[in-house]
């Protein structure tokens, strides 16, 4: 008697897993469909690094950057829970991702939110990076500490 109700918990457990797992799996999904379609949004630019300040969160950080060409005059990184990967007002931009690579100041990035995307090279070598929304307390907190740029 006591292995068929143990067996039970189990079964019932394994289920409840799954349910969860699921669950959580499709939330997410939708959270990935709606930040691209925000990210969809004709936005893209280049600009001449001129500082990146990296925190202690996986190799996040900021790039500033002196904007060169825009199809835009400016996007606030804020939107309500979460921020843009980049904020860009009045000739200057910061990009707002995992930019460990990019030491050097003086060279040439290209963000294209449409392709979520952004482009830079190392050592004559062409290099991608990712243009995700910023979600997370650290990040945020981060960005809020260094940035330059303010919504209004």
């Amino acid at each position: 008697m006591v292995k068929k109700i143990a067996l039970f918990f189990i079964i019932l457990s394994t289920f409840i897993f799954i349910f969860f797992f699921k669950k959580c799996k499709k939330q997410g999904n939708e959270r990935l469909i709606e930040d691209k379609e925000k990210l969809i949004n004709n936005v893209m630019f280049t600009g001449i690094v001129e500082d990146v300040i990296l925190s202690s969160n996986h190799g996040f950080g900021i790039v500033k950057l002196r904007v060169l060409e825009s199809s835009i005059t400016k996007k606030c990184k804020a939107d309500l829970d979460q921020y843009f990967p980049y904020h860009i007002e009045e000739g200057k931009a910061e990009l707002y991702s995992v930019v460990s690579s990019i030491e050097e100041t003086g060279d040439t990035i290209k963000v294209d939110s449409n392709n979520l995307n952004f482009y830079y090279s190392i050592d004559g070598k062409e290099k991608k990076g990712e243009l995700f929304m910023i979600r997370g307390k650290l990040a945020k907190d981060f960005i809020d500490l260094h940035t330059e740029l303010k919504c209004e």
